[in-house]
């Protein structure tokens, strides 16, 4: 251990730390959906909820765009900057919403595992697959680790 890392702690357990935090945010809104949500029809409709948060930044942005290619007024390098400006605030805004709705989905994707947990699916080669699978806890962090940006290292 060096002197750093003596005083100020292992910069990966702080960041595991606040993954460990996230978890409990998480495991919060999965006992609520526990209670709500006990169909594959009422997580289809969670999951219709969560695409119909970004319609308002979609049509944010197309009708920036739409207002900056109508502009007469405009020059066509004034045009190109206003746009690359508007993409990136689209693209912002999206990544917002992706980052505030992280929690809700991944605790919806664990609930909608828990509801098909040992149903029979027919792929479309015909064969059949039983589903058996819950993420763990620790598969969980690592999807808060690659939504974060990072590569999580997990023992297998």
């Amino acid at each position: 251990m060096n002197i750093f890392t003596s005083l100020f702690g292992d910069p990966t357990i702080k960041v595991l730390h606040r993954y460990q935090k996230d978890l409990l945010k998480i495991k919060i809104i999965e006992e609520e959906y526990q209670k709500t949500i006990d169909t594959v029809e009422a997580v289809q409709a969670k999951t219709l909820e969560f695409k119909e948060r970004f319609v308002p930044i979609r049509l944010a942005f197309v009708t920036e765009k739409d207002r900056i290619e109508n502009d007469t007024s405009l020059s066509l390098e004034e045009k190109t900057d206003l746009t690359k400006q508007n993409h990136k605030t689209y693209i912002a805004s999206r990544e917002a919403m992706v980052q505030s709705l992280r929690f809700e989905a991944l605790a919806l994707h664990r609930r909608a595992c828990e509801i098909i947990y040992n149903q029979e699916f027919t792929l479309p080669d015909d064969s059949k697959k039983v589903w058996n699978m819950i993420p763990f806890d620790v598969q969980i962090v690592g999807a808060l680790t690659l939504n974060g940006g990072n590569i999580p290292e997990m023992r297998t």
